[in-house]
């Protein structure tokens, strides 16, 4: 009788063992089909130019700016366009032409915004009307259906016998007027005569 005891026992026990060796097994594939994406990041573009050239139009169906670049980005829900080492050509409101540089652009998705960052180069070209500038920053916004352009950033700016520095920018290009806010430094330098 002690015999069956025991026997009965290490049944159950070796029962009990299959049964908890089978649950763990169960589990285990249980939790590998339910295994989710931990990654969170920026979503997946609507669609990604390469070498391309794009011309936007303005409100009065005029050329608003031209933007060549090896790489563009438009993201799915704001419509705002990332772009890699823009190159700009773009109209003030008397229709003078600047062309612009940087490392990275950013156009909202009305395109009445463009922001440059990265080793920004912008200049207008001279013309019967104006006068060549050149800025140089490391952060530039054009607000196209205003007319400015802004920075916070430091700032130079280059015309015919001056050369003025300082941090913060708020530009004009209608009225041709340059506001740099601090620290400004200005260098004057006489136009040879014709």
């Amino acid at each position: 009788e002690r015999l069956a005891r025991m026997r009965s026992t290490l049944f159950a026990l070796a029962m009990l063992a299959l049964a908890a060796v089978g649950t763990q097994w169960l589990v285990w594939l249980s939790s590998r089909e339910g295994v989710a994406d931990t990654f969170v990041g920026p979503p997946r573009s609507d669609y990604v130019l390469g070498d391309f050239e794009l011309n936007v139009l303005g409100a009065d169906g005029r050329l608003a700016f031209t933007v060549k670049a090896p790489r563009l980005a438009k993201h799915p829900q704001l419509d705002t366009l990332a772009i890699d080492a823009p190159r700009l050509r773009m109209f003030d409101a008397k229709r003078n032409e600047w062309h612009a540089r940087a490392n990275t652009g950013w156009v909202r998705d009305d395109a009445k915004e463009l922001r440059l960052t990265g080793d920004v180069q912008a200049d207008r070209l001279a013309s019967k009307t104006a006068g060549a500038v050149a800025i140089t920053s490391e952060a530039l916004t054009a607000l196209l259906d205003t007319n400015h352009i802004t920075s916070d950033t430091a700032v130079t700016v280059k015309q015919a016998g001056s050369i003025l520095r300082g941090t913060g920018l708020d530009a004009d290009l209608g009225n041709d007027r340059f506001l740099l806010k601090q620290k400004v430094t200005a260098r004057y330098e006489p136009t040879p005569s014709s």
